[in-house]
C-alpha cells in the first residue's frame, strides 16, 4: 500500500518522516519539494491565460504525480505539505482522503496545526501514525478511537495574537470589563486536555460551534446575476466534560427542498437544496422544530453540511448577496486605459468585513500604470504587478450600506493596427473578490439556541461563530 509519509515545511524543512516498507529512495523528500516548486515557477511564468488566471488562485500544480518510479499524493495544509508515497496504483480519492484524516487527528491532538505545534509534538504524531497505518495500510482515523493507544502528552503551543488583539485584551483587564467573546484561538486545545486533569487545571467546562458558508458568485459586466451557489457547514468542538447530549435548534421556518416529510414548515425565510448530518445526529426532533440531538465525539467534526443554489429558479434565487461589482473600462488613447470598479456592500450597517481583496486581470501589453482607491475612508493596499497581469486592491475592513470605487490607469505599449480597442478590453477580467464578513449568514441560517439536554449537568460556556467567505 503506502510506503512512505512525510509532512515538510513551507520552506522544504522535513518535519514528520515515516517510512513503512523501505522501498523509497532517501532523497524521496527532496525530489519532492523540488518537483513541485519547479512546477510552480514553470507555471507562474507562462504567458498563456490560463497559467495566468492558475497563477492568482495561488494554488499549487498536479496534487497527484508520478515521479521516479513513485507515485506522490499530496495535500497543502496551514502551508506545509502532507504527502503519501507509494509504488502501487493506489486510489487518488482514498489518498487524499487519508491525508486529510492525518491532518485533522493532527490538529486535534497538537489542538492547532502550525509548524511549531509540530515540531513541540513530533513524539505525540508518531504514536498516532503508528496507531493509524500499519506497514503502510490504513487502520483505524477515529479521534475518540485513538485516545485509547496514545500515551504522550501534547505540548503547549501558544497561539498567534495579533497586536490589536493584545491590546484590546490588556484594556479590557484593565477597566475589568466582561467580555462575551473569546479569541478565536480559544478552540485551539487538544483532545487529550480534557476529563478530570482539565478541570483540576482550572480550563472551562466549554463548546465551540462554527457556521461557516462558502460563497461562489458570477456577475456579468453590467452587475447582473448569472449564478450563485453556497456551501455550508456546521462546525463543532466540544470539551465538555461526561459528554452529556446536546440539543442545537436552527431556525424554525427552515425549509429542505424535496425533503418528504409532511410535518414542519413549507414556506420559510431559510430555503436549502441539500443537507447532510453527521453519524451522531439524531433527528427524532428535526421535523417538528428543526432540533438536532447528538452526543459529540472527540475532536473537531462537520456537525451538519448543507448547499444552496441562488442563482434565479432555485431554493435561493431572492437571496441577497453581499456584494455587488460594477465595472467601467475607458480607453481614451490607444495607449491609454482606464478602469474603474465600483464595489458596493449591501450586508447590514453593523457588520463589516474583516478582509477584502478585489482582483482584476490586466491587458498582456501593459507597460505602466498606477492605482488607488479614490474614497479615503477605507485606506487600502495598491498594487499593480504588470509581470503577472493583475491589479490587487486589499481593505482591512468594509462596513455595510458603503460603496467603494477602485480606479487603475494603465499605459499600453503601442499596438499593431490589426489589434482593436474592443480585443483590449476583453483582457480586463474576470474581476474576482476574495473576502471574510463575520457574523453575517448569506442565507439566513442562524442557530436558536445550544444546550444540554435535560439532566445533563451545568450550563457550559457556549461560544458560536458565523462567517462567510468568498
Amino acid at each position: 500500500m503506502y510506503s512512505l509519509f512525510f509532512i515538510l515545511s513551507v520552506r522544504g524543512d522535513t518535519l514528520i518522516l515515516k517510512d513503512y516498507r523501505g522501498d523509497i529512495h532517501k532523497g524521496a523528500t527532496e525530489s519532492f519539494y523540488r518537483f513541485v516548486k519547479n512546477a510552480k515557477t514553470a507555471v507562474t511564468g507562462s504567458g498563456s491565460s490560463v497559467a495566468s488566471s492558475f497563477a492568482q488562485s495561488k494554488e499549487e500544480p498536479k496534487p497527484f504525480f508520478h515521479l521516479d518510479g513513485n507515485q506522490y499524493i499530496y495535500i497543502k495544509q496551514h502551508g506545509m505539505y502532507f504527502c503519501l508515497v507509494t509504488l502501487n496504483n493506489v486510489s487518488p480519492n482514498a489518498a487524499v482522503e487519508l491525508l486529510l484524516r492525518i491532518a485533522q487527528i493532527t490538529k486535534d491532538y497538537c489542538g492547532m496545526l502550525t509548524e511549531e505545534a509540530i515540531r513541540k509534538n513530533f513524539v505525540l504524531i508518531y504514536e498516532l501514525l503508528d496507531e493509524m497505518l500499519e506497514f503502510g495500510y490504513p487502520q483505524n482515523t477515529s479521534t475518540e478511537y485513538l485516545k485509547s493507544f496514545v500515551f504522550d502528552e501534547p505540548a503547549p503551543t501558544a497561539p498567534a495574537q495579533s497586536a490589536t488583539a493584545a491590546v484590546t485584551d490588556l484594556v479590557q483587564r484593565a477597566v475589568g470589563r466582561s467580555n462575551k467573546t473569546v479569541a478565536s484561538s480559544a478552540a485551539s486545545k487538544s483532545v487529550l486536555s480534557d476529563g478530570k486533569a482539565a478541570a483540576a487545571n482550572g480550563q472551562k467546562n466549554e463548546i465551540f460551534v462554527d457556521l461557516l458558508e462558502r460563497l461562489t458568485v458570477l456577475f456579468s459586466s453590467n452587475g447582473s446575476l448569472l449564478r450563485a451557489d453556497v456551501e455550508g457547514v456546521i462546525k463543532m468542538k466540544s470539551f465538555i466534560l461526561g459528554n452529556p447530549e446536546i440539543k442545537l435548534g436552527l431556525n424554525e421556518d427552515l425549509v429542505v427542498k424535496d425533503s418528504g416529510s409532511t410535518l414542519g414548515p413549507r414556506f420559510g425565510s431559510v430555503r436549502l437544496d441539500d443537507i447532510l448530518f453527521h453519524s451522531s445526529v439524531r433527528t427524532d426532533e428535526w421535523d417538528l422544530d428543526r432540533t438536532l440531538a447528538l452526543t459529540p465525539p472527540d475532536g473537531e467534526f462537520n456537525l451538519m453540511s448543507y448547499r444552496l443554489d441562488a442563482t434565479a429558479g432555485g431554493q435561493g434565487a431572492d437571496m441577497p448577496m453581499p456584494f455587488r461589482v460594477f465595472t467601467f473600462v475607458d480607453m481614451p488613447d490607444p495607449t491609454l486605459l482606464d478602469i474603474t470598479i465600483k464595489v458596493r456592500a449591501e450586508y447590514p450597517s453593523n457588520v463589516g468585513t474583516s478582509h477584502l481583496e478585489v482582483r482584476c486581470p490586466i491587458p498582456a501589453s501593459t507597460v505602466s500604470g498606477s492605482c488607488l482607491v479614490e474614497d479615503r475612508q477605507f485606506p487600502a493596499k495598491c498594487e499593480l504587478k504588470v509581470g503577472e497581469r493583475f491589479a490587487v486592491w486589499e481593505l482591512k475592513r468594509l462596513p455595510g450600506g458603503h460603496e467603494i470605487t477602485l480606479t487603475a490607469k494603465l499605459v499600453l505599449e503601442s499596438t499593431r493596427g490589426d489589434v482593436s480597442s474592443a480585443a483590449i478590453k476583453k483582457e480586463v477580467g474576470p474581476i474576482s473578490l476574495r473576502f471574510d464578513i463575520p457574523m453575517f449568514s448569506t442565507s439566513n441560517l442562524q442557530i436558536r439556541y445550544l444546550r444540554l439536554a435535560s439532566g445533563s449537568g451545568a450550563m457550559p460556556y457556549r461560544w458560536v461563530r458565523t462567517i462567510t467567505q468568498s
